[in-house]
């Protein structure tokens, strides 16, 4: 038995806009205040589709991933495996995927009970990394990422089945 694909993603005809078919928030009646955001947070999230917490981390927690990517840019293995991006103009590390498996120190910021408690709350759910990776690039320099659909990709490439999922993007330098 075959099902219908609810989201049309890379055909080649045109599909038109369609309503959002799941919640922006999936946690509902009481288990929508379970956890660490309050209404004000979830009302924005709702309504914007995103929540920014300037300096979530001190940059004392940030500093050594600094030096782990220097030391990964020296991974010739790394480097040219299927894990890594490189920029395409300088030959510079771009980005790393799969960082969750790869760095000890990366993989303990992915369980930071403040970030897996908002996660929760906002799935309603347990939760689990289905990817990671850390993207090293300056602004106004180098080949840009375009504006993209995550979810798209995951569906299309991944058969992620519906959009039951939140993106959490961790800044270390000013973009």
């Amino acid at each position: 038995m075959t099902s219908e694909d609810l989201f049309p993603t890379r055909h080649e005809q045109h599909h038109d806009r369609f309503p959002r078919l799941d919640p922006v928030i999936h946690a509902r009646n009481q288990a929508r205040w379970d956890g660490p955001l309050d209404e004000v947070a979830l009302s924005h999230y709702e309504r914007d589709g995103f929540l920014w917490f300037e300096g979530f981390f001190s940059q004392e927690r940030m500093r050594p991933f600094f030096d782990e990517l220097k030391e990964m840019a020296k991974d010739s293995e790394l480097m040219k495996s299927d894990q890594s991006i490189t920029d395409p103009d300088s030959g510079d590390l771009r980005s790393v995927f799969q960082m969750h498996e790869l760095s000890r120190r990366f993989d303990e910021l992915t369980r930071d009970p403040r970030i897996l408690g908002m996660v929760r709350q906002l799935l309603g759910s347990d939760v689990y990394i289905h990817q990671s990776r850390i993207n090293d690039k300056f602004g106004f320099q180098g080949s840009g990422f375009n504006w993209h659909s995550d979810f798209e990709t995951w569906h299309s490439e991944d058969g992620m089945p519906r959009m039951r999922a939140v993106s959490a993007s961790i800044m270390l330098t000013d973009n």
